[in-house]
């Protein structure tokens, strides 16, 4: 089994009340591949409405944080939530060595229109960069959002069935949906016809299809109910693949792998967008276009504390790193940088 972890700020708070066997465990997982930690930052960035600097200091801690703890660092970008998506963050993924990155919300006319031109996977260019270097290979999920339901294939309703650990108010429900033997094929003809369209919106035929949601994955018995059934789901329709999926496979993967087979089908070959996703507009909330842009010119107050917080915040990180070179050479004892980091973390999160 695969799976992924994004903001570190979150992942930190499970750290420090960790046993040494747990956080072995996870160093483990992580080092294998089977956990991959996707952008590490400290948080998901807002694109839209944030200073650049705020963008690094937030995407240096996370990173400082991941290289101490796994001595590895991330390789694809995870950025599903943010409200509109810029052209800044792909500049700093590709600055930052990354090799993709995955992105969720944008326009729905854009939408329609990439997955009309299969142009659902691009190299992202920042308007002001002229070095190919730092473009970055990009996927835009298809479609609305990134919960099972909504991402598995164009039929929420069939897609919904796919989940088999339900919640009403963010609480489990009782009779939990289970593959038998008698549904193990509807199950599966089901998944393969979902999965198919999502797939004929690319050139290269590969889904990346989620599996979970907002508030999942909090129990053993939730992560292994899902697993069990996708396992059933997996070997069935492999076993079967020629004979009944014309040639279809199933397999639990992360983003790194993915990006790894379809630059292999590709060659390469992916077309170039430059700009940004901006603004963000949705239609699936009230049926009708729905433009986020309200917070663009609210809480300016707000605004103007958290940057010239972080302003001084840098000065001081500055004015220490010279006195710490000073003391060193006067064989003095400096030990504030854990203050001034903590201080980071704290402004990131109200960022």
């Amino acid at each position: 089994m695969r799976f992924i972890w994004t903001e570190i700020s979150f992942l930190d708070l499970w750290w420090k009340h960790a046993t040494a066997a747990q956080q072995k465990a996870l160093t483990k997982l992580v080092n294998s591949g089977q956990l991959e930690i996707m952008t590490g930052g400290w948080v998901m960035t807002d694109e839209a409405n944030v200073h650049l600097y705020a963008m690094l200091d937030q995407l240096i801690e996370g990173h400082q944080w991941v290289k101490s703890k796994f001595n590895v660092a991330p390789k694809v970008g995870w950025s599903i939530d943010p409200f509109g998506q810029g052209s800044t963050v792909p500049h700093l993924l590709a600055k930052s060595g990354f090799e993709g990155a995955i992105i969720q919300r944008i326009h729905y006319n854009w939408k329609e229109w990439l997955a009309r031109h299969q142009y659902e996977e691009f190299y992202w260019k920042s308007p002001w960069d002229n070095n190919k270097d730092y473009t970055l290979l990009t996927h835009n999920m298809p479609f609305d959002l990134y919960s099972t339901g909504k991402s598995c294939g164009p039929d929420e309703e069939r897609c919904n069935q796919l989940n088999f650990f339900k919640y009403v108010d963010k609480i489990p429900l009782g009779n939990l949906q289970k593959i038998t033997d008698k549904n193990l094929q509807s199950y599966a003809e089901m998944a393969i016809e979902q999965y198919a369209k999502t797939a004929s919106l690319f050139p290269h035929n590969v889904a990346l299809v989620l599996v979970g949601d907002d508030f999942t994955y909090k129990t053993e018995v939730e992560f292994m109910h899902q697993y069990e059934n996708y396992k059933k789901l997996m070997d069935y329709v492999n076993k079967n693949s020629d004979s009944m999926f014309n040639g279809s496979t199933l397999q639990f993967g992360t983003p790194s792998e993915y990006f790894r087979e379809i630059k292999k089908r590709q060659k390469g070959n992916f077309p170039t967008l430059v700009g940004d996703f901006f603004p963000y507009a949705d239609i699936f909330s009230s049926g009708t276009p729905a433009y986020w842009t309200g917070y663009y010119t609210t809480r300016p107050f707000y605004k103007f504390l958290s940057r010239n917080l972080e302003h001084n915040l840098r000065n001081a990180e500055i004015l220490y790193s010279i006195v710490y070179n000073k003391a060193r050479q006067s064989d003095f004892s400096l030990n504030d940088a854990k203050r001034i980091e903590k201080d980071y973390q704290l402004i990131i999160e109200v960022q």
